[in-house]
């Protein structure tokens, strides 16, 4: 038993093989990469270890052979991903950090406005507190002196 980390070991491996791949859908890691490569290969074999899930492309594969459907190479999606460099890197770099800044600036904007409500709040608070009587001084009236000599 062998573990590899790139595709590019395995070729250098002789046939016939026995590869497992981890992982129910093929949509990630040297999956697909070792579909493409190995299933030009009529001696080949694809052996699902796991069940497959949602609309992945091992649910699509059985499916397709379930109902005895020929898989054509041209329906598989396949991208690769491949590190940015140079003035690509640069401008995604500089991207992130205006992302990033952005960010700071809205969190600065939402403390600043939480600060402001708080400050609000409290104002109001102590408005109410006045209205109500709370902290003022209570002013007492003598009933017994009557405006204007009334009785």
């Amino acid at each position: 038993v062998n573990l590899v980390s790139s595709v590019e070991e395995i070729g250098t491996w002789r046939s016939p093989k026995v590869i497992l791949c981890s992982g129910p859908d093929l949509e990630y890691g040297f999956s697909k990469d070792l579909l493409l490569q190995f299933a030009q290969n009529r001696s080949s074999l694809l052996l699902f270890t796991d069940r497959t899930m949602g609309d992945s492309l091992t649910r699509r594969l059985c499916s397709s052979i379930l109902k005895k459907e020929v898989v054509q190479p041209a329906t598989l999606k396949y991208s690769k991903w491949e590190y940015a460099q140079g003035e690509e890197l640069e401008a995604w770099q500089a991207k992130e950090a205006d992302r990033d800044a952005e960010k700071q600036r809205q969190q600065k904007e939402m403390e600043a406005t939480k600060k402001r409500r708080l400050q609000q709040m409290e104002a109001a608070k102590a408005l109410q507190d006045d209205m109500a009587g709370g902290d003022s001084e209570t002013v007492a009236v003598d009933s017994g002196i009557m405006p204007n000599g009334a009785k």
